[in-house]
């Protein structure tokens, strides 16, 4: 029979952050705008190190939820909006090439 680690029940370790996505919805539902810029570059700062073929696909949709929290703000970070447009098209387009080769030639 094993024992439990008493510091274990008293310490118990904390929940893991939210992701971004939910981050950037309730900034957007408190009207945050200041929160929501905080949570874009967040998102946009995070993503960077996933833009790898491979890693793409876990970006997309923080990069969308961001784009869409800033636009509900009329932010002015236009060159952040833009850049993260750029990439979640790029997931689009990776995406559309992956199904086209699982498919085969037509």
């Amino acid at each position: 029979m094993t024992r439990s680690n008493p510091l274990l029940l008293l310490f118990p370790s904390p929940p893991p952050p939210p992701p971004p996505q939910d981050c950037l919805t309730t900034f957007t539902k408190l009207a945050d705008v200041e929160g929501i810029h905080a949570a874009a570059r967040l998102a946009w700062n995070a993503g960077l190190l996933l833009l790898q073929p491979p890693l793409r696909r876990h970006v997309k949709r923080a990069f969308n939820a961001a784009v869409r929290a800033l636009a509900v703000a009329g932010s002015p970070l236009t060159r952040l909006r833009a850049a993260l447009h750029l990439e979640a098209a790029k997931c689009d387009v990776a995406e559309e090439a992956l199904i086209k080769v699982r498919r085969g030639p037509a």
